[in-house]
């Protein structure tokens, strides 16, 4: 028999020797028994946790039901469904995965873990959101303390009363956003990895793409499809989480305000302010008759209240720090003499977007 020559023996021996180094270290992240039941207790322990957020969210939906009984227009009760819905979907969704986890690999598994726990934490930081909220009804500024007779300028007892529910929307958004920063430094470094793996995929993929469109033999074209295809796929994901990393927590809000006025005949000069900071003209310039004058009047107080309800909801927005105003969602209105001698501005804060 041949003699195998001395340097392909040591070849071949290098080569036994790499793949034992890296089946070693493959096989030291493996889930040992010990470890597949330590996994197990920590995904109970998740399983545990994103129940009890099921029995919140039931509790706070009996919450809206008995402030709607209350008041069956309350605006935060009406218009949190939304939200509430989001939080149920999303905990459902990760209860439904973590039930089905069945974890091969230590890092992958502490990964999966520290993401769900994550999870959790977020849904439970915009249920308490919620939950504060509803205490923040829409609040009553009487027209004789926060505005002059047949004025539209807020007094300061008007922004002093304005305040008071400002501070608390505050508060409430402050603590989120405290709570969310110190969810998304852990959320960070997940991410982090996860654009690193990513990017080594992606490159390791260009890499084969070049070397198949060099070859440009007929054989590989499916292959190289495959390979684009997949190169495509891996660019939108990166793309997907590193969007996810430099996105901020915030909450934005939907800011309502109706305004009243004062069912009254005007003076000439109040009439003049009136319709010079409208830009607007009197239907009846020149009235002569009694329901060309109501007709006037009328208007007017539809102009006072509007800018009664704009000067609420501009001075809102000045006074919001912590949260931004979500534009499309603003809602001004001047109930004119809808309701006759209500001398009042009404307005709500209600959260429509919690990231």
């Amino acid at each position: 028999m041949k003699k195998i020559p001395k340097y392909v023996r040591l070849l071949f021996c290098a080569g036994l020797c790499i793949v034992f180094l890296q089946d070693c270290s493959s096989s030291k992240n493996l889930l040992s028994e010990q470890d597949k039941k330590t996994y197990q207790t920590k995904t109970q322990e998740q399983v545990v946790e994103m129940n009890k957020l099921d029995t919140e969210v039931d509790q706070f939906k009996n919450e809206v039901k008995t402030k709607l009984k209350e008041d069956p227009k309350n605006p935060l009760a009406l218009g949190s469904d939304s939200l509430i819905r989001e939080v149920e979907k999303s905990n459902e969704q990760n209860l439904k995965e973590i039930k089905s986890y069945q974890p091969t690999e230590k890092t992958e598994a502490e990964r999966f873990i520290k993401q769900k726990a994550l999870a959790t934490k977020r849904n439970l930081s915009m249920l308490m959101v919620l939950r504060s909220m509803i205490s923040v009804d829409s609040k009553i500024v009487q027209a004789e303390k926060s505005f002059a007779l047949g004025s539209y300028e807020l007094t300061q007892e008007g922004r002093d009363s304005i305040d008071i529910t400002i501070k608390k929307v505050e508060k409430i958004a402050q603590d989120y956003l405290q709570i969310q920063s110190e969810n998304r430094k852990l959320a960070a470094m997940i991410l982090s990895e996860d654009t690193s793996k990513i990017g080594t995929e992606i490159r390791g993929l260009k890499k084969d793409i070049g070397v198949l469109k060099k070859e440009n033999s007929e054989k590989n074209q499916k292959e190289l499809a495959g390979k684009e295809r997949e190169l495509r796929q891996k660019e939108f994901l990166w793309k997907e989480k590193n969007n996810e990393l430099n996105k901020k927590p915030d909450i934005k809000f939907r800011v309502s305000a109706m305004g009243y006025t004062d069912n009254q005949d005007f003076s000439k000069k109040t009439l003049d302010e009136i319709l010079k900071a409208t830009n607007a003209q009197l239907p009846f310039p020149s009235a002569g008759n009694e329901s060309e004058k109501v007709s006037n009047r009328k208007f007017v107080n539809q102009l006072l209240s509007q800018k009664r309800a704009e000067a609420v909801f501009y001075y809102i927005k000045s006074r919001l720090v912590y949260s931004v105003i979500e534009e499309s969602s603003r809602d001004i209105k001047g109930k004119g003499e809808e309701e006759m001698g209500k001398r009042v501005c009404k307005f709500s804060i209600i959260p429509v977007s919690i990231q």
